[in-house]
């Protein structure tokens, strides 16, 4: 980051981040899946969850971990440091659940609970179920940087 200078800072909401990359994150993740036949290349996996090859081999080494198949594939999830993988676990932790409240969301996507409470606010609820999210999302304003490589 030493080689690079904050040009300017403007707004984005999170619908933008989760259109753009959390949903087809999550779909390309499903994809693979039920489609990429087992065992799962170490290259592969570390791609998919934004991880080093390294950091994949550690978790591995780990929990004794030789070949990737389905359930190895949710250990690696499960402990690894991925933005993707935690967001998976988060929810899967919520799912019981058919509402969201702002600390729920806050929770699962790792957004600052102010600027998610300020969104229901907006909406007029306290809680929201799953067919509302993108409203909500819409109404989450988020900070987005440009840098520039000098």
């Amino acid at each position: 980051m030493n080689n690079f200078l904050f040009k300017t800072q403007t707004q984005t909401n999170f619908y933008d981040i989760y259109t753009h990359y959390i949903s087809p994150k999550l779909q390309e993740l499903d994809l693979f899946l039920k489609m990429q036949p087992q065992p799962y290349a170490i290259s592969e996996v570390s791609a998919l969850l934004d991880i080093s090859e390294e950091d994949t081999l550690q978790i591995m080494h780990k929990f004794q971990i030789t070949d990737i198949d389905k359930n190895d594939f949710f250990t690696i999830i499960h402990n690894s440091k991925s933005y993707i993988g935690t967001l998976i676990i988060r929810q899967f932790e919520k799912s019981h659940k058919h509402f969201y409240t702002p600390a729920s969301i806050a929770f699962i996507y790792d957004l600052d609970i102010t600027i998610v409470e300020k969104a229901f606010q907006k909406l007029e609820h306290k809680i929201i179920d799953e067919s509302q999210l993108h409203m909500l999302f819409k109404n989450i304003v988020l900070p987005k940087f440009t840098f520039v490589n000098f």
